[in-house]
């Protein structure tokens, strides 16, 4: 009986040298490397906003009259220089050439005058005539004023958002007679908390985009103005953001935006890559450091624990684990030995 377990014993040890001499004879296994590589951490935040108008203006005659034309709906774009509403030009006209007359009646008096000499006509006619030809320039630049004022004009590229006077009513001076949005450029709002506001002053400049609805493209933004005043209810400043490019689809006042704030920190973070992760069923992970031996071609590959987070875009951020510079199997590290020999992936391995 002893001799049959010493022969077992025997046979097994065979087995165990036959083994190791078999894995020591193996190739090296080729696996692909990435060199870990740290990057400004980014922190990125995001706002939801509305469109705003640049300004909204309510629109009004300098003048009294009655309106006879008014030729926009609510709802539509104006160009820049499109009528918004005109007065009955009739007695403007009539004022404007009355005006016209007096004053070169009045040129004629003053010239007259002026080549009779003192001999003729005093001193005194001839103030007069100068002075009646003051007061009829006077009179007619006030007539083309107001026939030019009896036309309303949109400075800007427009929104009409109401019409506050219905066509051929009569109106007087400064009554308004339709509300425009100014939507020469395009702005948006953002409510950004307090503490957010202050930590993004310190911290360096922001990258802001936009992104809008059925609209996959980023849209970049500048800040065009800011309120110096927290917001009693919420703490919370009111940004005033500026589109820097046109989209295709036409936005209107309180349309809901995406804002997106990106802003790079001093601190430095390494990204992995999914396929170099290997979970164990305990929920460890950890990534196959290289180390090569005496050829930079081949080595041993280590097991190395890593601490992961998921970042704002889904990439794996390493809170803990090999620093930079490290090399890192790529590909098919779950299929690796910690202490396996492997060589670096050559285009003649496919």
């Amino acid at each position: 009986m002893k001799r049959f377990l010493n022969c077992a014993q025997l046979a097994c040890a065979l087995l165990i040298l036959h083994a190791h001499t078999a894995q020591g004879a193996a190739p090296a296994k080729p696996v692909k490397l990435l060199t870990l590589s740290d990057h400004a951490m980014t922190v990125e935040r995001q706002f939801y906003g509305q469109v705003v108008a640049r300004e909204t203006v309510n629109f009004a005659f300098q003048v009294a009259g009655q309106i006879v034309r008014m030729p926009i709906a609510e709802g539509a774009v104006l160009e820049a220089g499109s009528l918004i509403a005109e007065l009955d030009l009739e007695p403007f006209v009539l004022a404007r050439d009355r005006a016209r007359v007096q004053f070169q009646q009045a040129t004629s008096n003053y010239k007259r005058f002026s080549a009779a000499g003192l001999s003729n006509v005093s001193q005194a006619d001839i103030d007069e005539a100068q002075s009646t030809l003051a007061l009829a320039n006077v009179a007619l630049k006030q007539a083309e004023y107001s026939l030019k004022r009896a036309s309303l004009h949109s400075p800007f590229k427009a929104l009409v958002a109401k019409r506050l006077t219905p066509n051929f009513s009569t109106v007087s001076a400064g009554t308004a007679v339709a509300r425009l949005h100014d939507m020469s450029e395009i702005h948006i709002e953002i409510e950004m908390p307090e503490l957010l506001f202050h930590r993004a002053q310190q911290r360096g400049p922001v990258a802001l985009f936009a992104t809008l609805v059925d609209d996959a493209e980023r849209y970049p933004l500048e800040i065009y103005e800011y309120a110096t005043q927290t917001s009693p209810v919420g703490q919370t400043y009111t940004l005033t953001l500026k589109m820097l490019a046109t989209p295709s689809q036409l936005l209107l006042p309180g349309a809901s935006v995406t804002v997106l704030a990106r802003q790079q920190t001093e601190k430095t973070q390494i990204i992995l890559p999914p396929t170099a992760l290997v979970v164990a069923p305990d929920g460890t992970t950890s990534v196959m450091v290289f180390e090569a031996t005496d050829s930079t071609d081949t080595g041993l590959v280590r097991k190395h624990i890593v601490d992961i987070e998921v970042g704002a875009q889904g990439q794996f951020i390493m809170l803990k684990g090999p620093e930079a510079g490290r090399e890192i199997v790529l590909t098919g590290a779950s299929s690796l030995l910690d202490g396996q020999a492997v060589r670096r992936f050559r285009t003649a391995d496919y």
